[in-house]
């Protein structure tokens, strides 16, 4: 029986506060990161689910849900078409805290893609959709609500405006290279699957309005990411390298995993 053996290395050389929400295994979630992997797979349609729960031993922890679902249009079943379309759904959910402040996020992915060689496709995808932001200050405790005896009194002003739940619209485009040596991935036979991309989130740098007096814009996104798959020749091993840069604002991260089949 083959085992699956996960690896991750988790590179941290630059700082990492105000990133957007990602996963660590970032190949799972592919739209997450690039629009113009819609639609580009062996098969005709795909769906990913990921949950995450952080910091369990506090009393709200953080919570991450995501759901995507693309298919191709136009391809045909020999996998021979030298251009057909990807369109892809892809949403998420994330709150944090006591104020339940959080984000959920809607998008379309339209992706066009062509076969630039054999078993080589390049694509060019954009992602329209919208974001929903929101949170409840009330659930907070603050420093003028300290009675000074026994505590904080909820029954006390806190004097602080709440989050108004506010809507922004937001898009981001990418371009994807996928070289797939093989028409199966379920067949051992030395396969050789390479990929790479580019995107860019939030090309209008939307103004996030709380509505109590504080604003902020939400920075651009640029993700470079890239993998392969290989049978090494003469054994039973199987090695999926992958990696994923983010950028946003003057925060950096990068994240690299390894998937290894024995």
């Amino acid at each position: 029986m083959n085992k699956l053996v996960y690896i991750l290395l988790l590179i941290v050389p630059f700082t990492l506060c105000g990133q957007d929400v990602h996963f660590v295994q970032s190949s799972t979630t592919p739209q997450l990161i690039n629009p113009a992997t819609a639609g580009v797979f062996d098969g005709w349609e795909r769906v990913s689910i990921s949950h995450r729960q952080q910091w369990l031993s506090v009393g709200s922890p953080y919570v991450t849900s995501q759901l995507s679902a693309d298919l191709n249009l136009l391809k045909n079943e020999n996998g021979t078409s030298k251009g057909y379309l990807g369109i892809g759904l892809n949403f998420y959910s994330d709150v944090a805290g006591d104020a339940k402040f959080g984000t959920n996020k809607f998008s379309l992915a339209l992706n066009g893609i062509i076969q630039v060689a054999e078993d080589q496709t390049a694509s060019v995808g954009i992602e329209v959709g919208g974001a929903q932001r929101s949170g409840d200050v009330s659930k907070l405790n603050w420093g003028n609500q300290f009675n000074g005896q026994d505590g904080f009194d909820s029954q006390i002003a806190s004097n602080e405006a709440n989050i108004s739940s506010f809507i922004y619209p937001d898009f981001g485009a990418g371009v994807f290279y996928r070289y797939n040596g093989h028409k199966s991935t379920f067949v051992r036979e030395e396969i050789k699957n390479f990929y790479g991309g580019i995107s860019y989130f939030h090309f209008s740098q939307p103004v996030l309005n709380y509505g109590n007096g504080a604003a902020d814009s939400l920075h651009s996104k640029m993700v470079f990411h890239g993998g392969m798959q290989l049978d090494i020749p003469g054994s039973k091993i199987t090695v999926a390298p992958s990696f994923a840069y983010f950028r946003q604002h003057k925060f950096k991260e990068v994240l690299s995993t390894l998937l290894v089949e024995i």
